[in-house]
């Protein structure tokens, strides 16, 4: 049958060629017996007698596709059971017979091993024989038998005879060298050669050569490459193309020669190669730098022409394509030589252009080298008048008067040459003797002796600005005359850059002597502060004293200024330039006095000398009082007791600086105040400054002036000599774009002795509008009081009539003070605690409400002492902020309520409006209610 023919195929034909031909639907196939054997007898056997994975995986596949037919047409065939039982023990004999074959082949296996052992045995037995027969063999046959090891590329054999023979004659080893590089060809035997040769006795095997057949000698190179034969087996043999191309590598790197060497035709090695047929392989080692293009033969060409001319004449297409094969190659190392030889052009251009330039360089080093010289001149006689070194400052100036470099002093000074150089050397002098030494020297070249008023003048500007004060003290007592020439008011630019009073006070002695025509010791330049108003910021009263003798003006006009402060952030937002700083805004001139100056960097002697002196010179009071009551300031202005009430006022001192005079004051900025604040008031100085650290981040060296001035702050006399100098503490002083007096800014800082004072001071129809007068936050002294829950003054303006309701009523003074009654309130109860059912606050609140007049409850005696002075502290509070409800009440009046009730207020705020409108009914709703002709019945 077709199937048990498929079965019995060797290999076993597909799977579903076996499915076709014994199908699911006809079991008969499958249970069909030939010769009495069954179907899987055949497969099996085949399965079991191979070694491949895969042969028997298909076999098994088969097998399984006749099992599952015979167990599927079993149980509707007669005697199908009988079946599957003689299949079943089929397998089991084909089971046992592939066990069987298994066991055989293990056991050849292990015979095949003990054969290889047996042959390597006999091998080295062989061997040892052949070394015992070569021992008996002559030196002939040794030779021979070495060469033909060489032939042959047996690298053992040609180390075991060419020991025995060693040593070897150079005609012996070069004999044995040519039959392993023209016979065998292999790279080992090469190596092993070149291991045993012996340079000094056999020379350098790279020189060898060979004899063709007509008896012309040549050299070795060209019988590995001239042979067509070879060069086809190469091809097909990778490793020994590969050996010979590091044999004709390791050549031409001991002969580099060789690769233009030619041979008896005319032909070079590449060229030989060329026409042999070599592959790319040797060709890339023969085409050495200048190789390629070399010519040969008749008509001449060079190799990239003679492996195209061999492709044209092949009529072979693989030889063909291997000749155009090596013509690209070689053209292609052949461009790339030109392109080579190019760039070696290139670069000789080059490098001729750049010698060239080096020798006209060349002829410049000689001046580089002196400008050189003149510059370590210049530069070590800057250091050594810097210093003060006269005996090095002299020998540097005689070199730079060396005769050899004063036709280069052009190229290394300025353009106004010697001169110019020797007196900016002169204003750079540390003291007068190094200035008078330099100005000495330079004298034959142009320079004005340090007498000269001419030369004098600038150098004491230069020592005031660098404060070399010891310079200008000696230029000042012996070169007064100096005084007069100066460009700039040599008092002004002493001040404004902080110098000591040690040469202050002589400065301002000479100064209305020699400068009478130029303002004398007050002058100062057009957009400046005058000399008094900086020495009055500064606190030197010994100076300022000296000043206020020629009567220097007491008002004046503050210089324009630019206003640096930035913009709040979110206007800079919506202006697009979120990360940019704001343009600087000018502030126009502003008036100004010196008594204010002296305030507002709170400089008590100054300002109190200052006060003497306009005392005397405005004897009138209304004179006394106007000048002292002037704003001063851009924008309106601040007085001076203004100005003083904020410097007494307690807060943290900073430190300014101030960048027209190079000087620094200090300067208040107070609780309630920002860094802001500060910057408000700064330009009221009349330039501007910048808060710096807080107190305790200054450094150690003005920790002391900071104490000291902090000391003297709080008990000012500023305030108490400008009331007896008439100042009005009433005035409406101008704060950027808000109004406030010196009583609000007093009450602001929580100094609310200061302004009962300030405001007892005042006249009745006065104190009546700065009660109604809002500050610079919007607020009234009422407000300023309830806030600081002051009961004193408090009582004061509900006596004067505050006004107890403010637009908006949320921010009135009556609503803060019943959230200031609330908070104290709670936080009694809070420190009371639960063991009470009411707190000692809320009865001292509910007390002081119903106008009694007893003590809190007595806190537990068994409480601990901090629970005690707690409670203690949030009663009294609580006690005071009622206290301060209570005397608000005093200043009730029934039109208040309907504003108070109809207030669009928050929701805490009408609980507490509601809870203090129920609690005063009869004080609060009575009578309005019988204003409104309503009677008010309690119950």
């Amino acid at each position: 049958m077709p199937f048990h023919l498929a079965l019995s195929m060797r290999p076993l034909p597909p799977l579903e060629v076996l499915r076709q031909l014994a199908p699911e639907s006809d079991p008969a196939v499958a249970f069909a017996s030939v010769d009495g054997a069954n179907p899987e007898l055949f497969p099996s056997i085949y399965a079991y007698s191979t070694d491949s994975d895969a042969v028997k995986q298909h076999v098994y596949a088969a097998l399984s596709h006749l099992d599952r037919v015979r167990w599927r047409g079993g149980a509707s065939r007669p005697g199908g059971g009988k079946a599957q039982a003689r299949a079943a023990q089929q397998q089991e004999e084909a089971r046992r017979a592939a066990e069987q074959q298994r066991q055989q082949q293990e056991a050849a296996r292990r015979a095949a091993v003990l054969r290889q052992q047996q042959q390597a045995e006999a091998e080295q037995r062989r061997r040892q024989e052949e070394a015992a027969r070569l021992l008996l063999q002559s030196r002939e046959d040794q030779m021979n038998a070495l060469v033909k090891a060489a032939a042959m590329g047996s690298v053992v054999r040609i180390r075991e005879t060419w020991r025995q023979l060693a040593p070897l004659s150079p005609q012996e080893a070069s004999r044995v060298m040519l039959d392993a590089l023209q016979h065998s060809g292999s790279l080992a035997a090469v190596r092993e050669i070149d291991s045993l040769w012996d340079r000094a006795v056999h020379k350098d095997w790279a020189n060898l050569a060979v004899s063709d057949s007509s008896g012309r000698t040549r050299h070795l190179i060209f019988s590995l490459v001239d042979s067509p034969e070879r060069m086809e087996a190469l091809h097909r043999d990778h490793p020994r193309q590969a050996g010979l191309a590091v044999i004709l590598e390791e050549l031409l790197r001991r002969q580099p020669a060789l690769a233009r060497k030619r041979d008896t035709n005319g032909f070079t090695a590449l060229a030989t190669a060329v026409e042999a047929g070599a592959p790319i392989e040797v060709l890339r080692v023969l085409a050495r730098p200048g190789v390629v293009g070399l010519t040969f033969g008749h008509p001449p060409m060079n190799a990239v022409e003679l492996a195209f001319s061999i492709s044209q004449q092949q009529y072979s297409p693989m030889w063909a394509r291997h000749y155009m094969h090596a013509a690209h190659y070689l053209d292609t190392v052949l461009w790339e030589e030109q392109q080579r030889k190019e760039d070696e052009e290139r670069r000789r251009a080059k490098a001729a252009q750049e010698e060239e330039l080096r020798r006209a360089k060349a002829a410049q080093e000689e001046r580089r080298r002196r400008c050189e010289a003149l510059r370590a001149a210049t530069d070590g006689l800057a250091q050594a008048v810097e210093a003060g070194d006269v005996p090095q400052a002299r020998q540097a100036l005689g070199k730079l008067m060396d005769p050899q470099i004063q036709d280069i002093v052009h190229e290394v000074l300025p353009q106004e040459g010697l001169p110019a150089f020797l007196e900016s050397l002169v204003l750079k002098a540390p003291d007068l003797a190094t200035a008078s030494m330099v100005a000495e020297v330079g004298q034959p070249h142009g320079v004005k002796p340090v007498a000269n008023p001419a030369m004098s003048a600038p150098l004491l500007e230069a020592a005031l600005r660098t404060g070399r004060w010891q310079l200008a003290r000696e230029l000042i007592e012996q070169h007064a005359d100096a005084v007069a020439h100066t460009e700039h008011p040599p008092v002004w630019l002493a001040l404004r850059h902080a110098a000591p009073a040690e040469l202050l006070t002589p400065l301002a002695v000479v100064c209305p002597e020699r400068r009478k025509g130029f303002g004398g010791a007050n002058a100062a330049p057009r957009d400046a502060l005058p000399p008094a108003a900086l020495a009055a910021e500064q606190g030197k009263v010994a100076v300022l004293s000296q000043l206020l003798e020629f009567n220097p003006p007491l008002e004046f006009v503050a210089p324009a200024l630019e206003d640096t402060q930035q913009q709040p952030q979110q206007q800079r937002r919506r202006k697009g330039r979120a990360n940019e700083a704001p343009p600087a805004q000018p502030i126009p001139p502003s008036p100004s006095t010196l008594l204010y100056h002296a305030c507002a960097t709170g400089q008590e002697q100054a300002a109190a000398m200052l006060q003497q002196h306009a005392r005397r010179r405005l004897a009138e009071p209304a004179r006394l009082a106007a000048h002292v009551n002037k704003l001063c300031g851009p924008g309106g202005g601040v007085t001076a007791l203004y100005r003083s009430v904020h410097g007494q006022a307690g807060g943290s001192l900073l430190l300014c600086w101030h960048p027209s005079t190079a000087s620094t004051t200090w300067h208040m900025c107070h609780p309630g105040s920002a860094a802001t604040s500060c910057m408000q008031h700064a330009h009221l100085l009349g330039r501007r400054i910048a808060p710096s650290k807080q107190c305790n981040a200054l450094p150690n060296g003005l920790s002391a002036k900071l104490r000291r001035a902090m000391e003297k702050l709080p008990g000012s006399r500023l305030v108490d000599g400008l009331l007896q100098a008439g100042a009005d503490p009433g005035i409406a002083c101008h704060v950027g774009k808000q109004e406030s007096t010196a009583i609000h800014l007093a009450a602001h800082h929580r100094d609310f002795k200061l302004a009962q004072r300030l405001l007892k001071g005042l006249s009745p129809d006065q104190r009546q509008r700065v009660v109604r007068q809002a500050g610079a936050g919007g607020q009234t002294l009422l407000h300023l009081a309830v806030e600081g829950q002051d009961l004193k003054l408090v009582q004061l303006l509900v006596g004067e009539k505050a006004p107890l309701l403010a637009s908006p009523v949320s921010a009135s003074p009556l609503l803060a003070a019943l959230r200031h009654a609330e908070a104290a309130t709670a936080a009694a109860e809070a420190a009371a605690g639960p063991a009470s059912p009411l707190g000692a606050a809320e009865q001292a609140t509910e007390a002081t409400v119903k106008g009694a007049t007893e003590p809190p409850t007595a806190v537990s005696a068994a409480a601990p002492e901090a629970a005690k002075t707690q409670q203690a502290a949030a009663a009294a509070a609580a006690q005071l902020a009622g206290q301060v409800c209570q005397e608000l009440l005093k200043a009730w009046k029934p039109d208040c309520l309907l504003p108070l009730l109809e207030a669009e207020l928050a929701e805490a705020d009408r609980a507490l409006v509601a809870a203090f409108v129920q609690r005063h009914a009869a004080t609060v709703l009575a009578p309005f209610l019988q204003a409104k002709g309503t009677k008010f019945v309690t119950w």
